[in-house]
């Protein structure tokens, strides 16, 4: 796949910045992706993924309740 589906670009506010490219097109993993490598490299604090994983679609549910959530391998 060419172009820029499945691609996430995240800045931390220091002006590091990250790029994602998933190869098969699909946005979900880029985000979190992002996220963990700003986590690890250190520019942004320990549990800032955690902080937006509702909001990013991360969470799995069982019915009504959390029965888990997506993270990133690294």
């Amino acid at each position: 796949k060419f172009g820029a589906e499945g691609t996430a670009v995240v800045v931390a506010p220091d002006g590091t910045a990250v790029v994602v490219k998933v190869a098969d097109g699909l946005r979900r993993p880029g985000a979190p992706v992002a996220l963990a490598l700003l986590e690890q490299a250190g520019v942004i604090p320990r549990g800032s993924l955690g902080s937006v994983e509702a909001e990013l679609g991360l969470l799995q549910h069982g019915g009504s309740a959390v029965v888990g959530a997506l993270r990133p391998l690294l």
